[in-house]
């Protein structure tokens, strides 16, 4: 009984964190930075990975 809560919250941590990681990458691109693009290939594999 324990599993689906715990897999709930640990959905949405990971869900919040990947947003805030891309919104965090669309700053920096609109400066004209790309500081952490190898981050943004690691998100763009989970959001397929997840998403389709």
């Amino acid at each position: 009984m324990t599993d689906w809560p715990t897999t709930v919250l640990y959905t949405y941590l990971t869900l919040a964190l990947n947003s805030f990681g891309w919104s965090i990458n669309g700053v920096l691109e609109g400066v004209g930075l790309d500081p952490t693009g190898s981050r943004k290939v690691h998100l763009a594999h989970f959001k397929l990975q997840y998403f389709g």
